[in-house]
């Protein structure tokens, strides 16, 4: 005698099905990446993302390496009650931002290793003229509050400030499939 399907749901087979609406996971941004990581794992990150960041400034050429990273004891990175998670992670990602080199021809922002790959394509001598500038036919928006803000977009390893839903660094940024 052959057993059981198993696909009736008596017996308590399966994992047990969520109560209530789903939580997002607690992810802040880190200031040096761009990148979100869980409120316990960002103490141990931020060390260990300064001193990689470090080692490749060192390593990289003084005319294209940009800024050198901020230490972390000279940036407000850890997290207090005094802010909300939204306040904090727009915060550090302000500060990722302002390490973004601009690009001579168009304006855009990249960080320094990728402002190189970028000047590549981006070469106002060429046929096409380098790539249109950020701003070039495009009204400029207002946040709200009544503020005007520069562009903040760059291609990055994570483009924009990710939502909270995604995990990881994944993607690219810019002009996927753009040619020049």
């Amino acid at each position: 005698g052959g057993g059981g399907g198993g696909g009736g749901r008596a017996g308590g087979g399966g994992p047990p099905k969520a109560k209530g609406p789903a939580v997002k996971p607690s992810l802040l941004v880190c200031y040096l990446c761009g990148q979100q990581f869980g409120t316990s794992s960002l103490a141990i990150h931020v060390p260990q993302c300064y001193e990689k960041k470090t080692k490749q400034w060192d390593a990289g050429n003084p005319e294209t390496r940009g800024k050198k990273p901020r230490h972390p004891d000279t940036v407000d990175w850890q997290t207090d009650s005094s802010m909300t998670k939204d306040e904090y992670n727009d915060k550090q990602f302000k500060d990722f931002n302002e390490n973004l080199e601009p690009c001579p021809n168009c304006g855009r922002k990249f960080l320094a290793d990728r402002l190189v790959v970028h000047l590549r394509s981006c070469d106002p001598g060429k046929s096409g003229g380098g790539s249109k500038p950020i701003n070039a036919n495009r009204p400029q928006s207002r946040q709200p509050g009544g503020g005007e803000q520069e562009d903040q977009r760059a291609s990055t390893s994570s483009p924009g400030r990710p939502s909270i839903g995604r995990l990881g660094g994944g993607g690219g940024g810019g002009d996927v499939g753009h040619s020049t």
